[in-house]
């Protein structure tokens, strides 16, 4: 078979070959694991600011993280779009979205929302019929 990108087929789209409709989490779904997923993105805020603000998100904006988790990528957009501006995190793990509803409070952002639910559930139809500004994991689509 050639190598990527020579000549091998591209799938436009869609779940990776032999994808389970409900795949395990290769990595514990526990407060430790939040916890550690915070470390992580704490040590990443850096870059991660670097490719906010090459990617442009600005006050106002309205930003879609999928596969949101506890919320460290949220927090970060929010503060990028300000108090005017909107986050929306979407995610499977409805523990470490309760994690992120209880940081949410404690840090007294009014400007985020998390959705359980998956890429391709009923939530992803209801905000596919929204304008985005951007979104997380795919950031793209001015609007």
């Amino acid at each position: 078979m050639p190598p990527f990108g020579h000549g091998s087929p591209l799938r436009a789209s869609g779940p990776p070959a032999g994808f389970a409709a409900d795949p395990a989490y290769a990595l514990a779904r526990s407060r430790d694991e939040y916890e550690r997923l915070s470390r992580q993105a704490g040590f990443l805020k850096g870059t991660t600011e670097r490719l906010f603000r090459a990617a442009g998100l600005k006050p106002c904006m309205r930003i879609l993280d999928v596969g949101s988790g506890a919320g460290d990528v949220v927090f970060l957009a929010a503060e990028f779009v300000g108090p005017e501006g909107e986050v929306v995190g979407v995610d499977l793990d409805g523990a470490a979205l309760a994690v992120a509803r209880e940081r949410a409070q404690s840090l007294g952002l009014n400007n985020v929302t998390f959705i359980e639910d998956d890429a391709h559930g009923r939530a992803r139809r209801g905000l596919r019929r929204r304008r985005w500004s951007a979104r997380s994991h795919v950031l793209g689509r001015s609007g």
